[in-house]
């Protein structure tokens, strides 16, 4: 069924599509610390973005999230996705 509906997006079109389904699960789930938005959200935004590349110019923003990554830089963990405890303090639990 959902082949049949999305038959007129590319491969790469699928893809971006089915990978912005898993992030918005995941980001309605959120994250209970900032490894665990490194490691169940952040993959995912850079994916969708390697994807994009292919059709379009996202080099930037997908430099800046690889930094965040390798980094592990907690300040850029939104803080809408974790619990309101972290977001008060500012810390992960």
């Amino acid at each position: 069924m959902w082949l049949e509906q999305n038959k007129a997006l590319s491969y790469p079109e699928k893809q971006i599509k089915c990978l912005n389904w898993l992030l918005a699960r995941e980001k309605a789930i959120g994250a209970w610390d900032a490894e665990s938005y490194f490691e169940n959200i952040l993959p995912l935004e850079i994916r969708i973005l390697e994807r994009k590349r292919e059709t379009g110019d996202v080099e930037q923003e997908l430099n800046r999230l690889r930094r965040i990554m390798k980094r592990r830089i907690v300040k850029e963990v939104p803080a809408e996705l974790l619990p309101e405890k972290s977001q008060e303090s500012g810390n992960p639990p």
